[in-house]
């Protein structure tokens, strides 16, 4: 778990820096592709942990003891200072909630319209 909300913490960090250079004036789209990207790059984080899923546990485990899947967004490292703390699933709802915020303050925005 803890993969997978610091994968998709990549994507929603960038998302949000976009957000806040345009000061709240993004396009529709950018809440369609901002959680995309934050899914796919959660996937990658995951990569290692797919074999377990998959019932080879002996890949499994070949690949958590491989340091080298840290290619997988650090992988490796987290798995070694990981605890079972609900962290992982706080980040996961805080980036939902903000992305939620973002769309509403969006909106809003454009419901404003222009100022004269």
């Amino acid at each position: 778990m803890n993969q997978l909300a610091m994968g998709m913490s990549v994507a929603w960090l960038i998302g949000i820096v976009v957000y806040a250079r345009n000061r709240g004036k993004v396009s529709h789209r950018f809440f369609w592709i901002t959680p995309l990207c934050m899914l796919m790059v959660g996937l990658w984080a995951i990569i290692p942990d797919l074999p377990r899923l998959a019932g080879d546990t002996a890949l499994y485990h070949r690949m958590a003891h491989n340091p080298r899947m840290d290619i997988f967004l650090f992988h490796y490292t987290i798995d070694q200072i990981e605890s079972d703390a609900p962290w992982g699933m706080a980040l996961l709802a805080i980036q939902a909630i903000s992305l939620q915020i973002m769309q509403l303050l969006n909106l809003r925005q454009i419901e404003k319209g222009p100022r004269p």
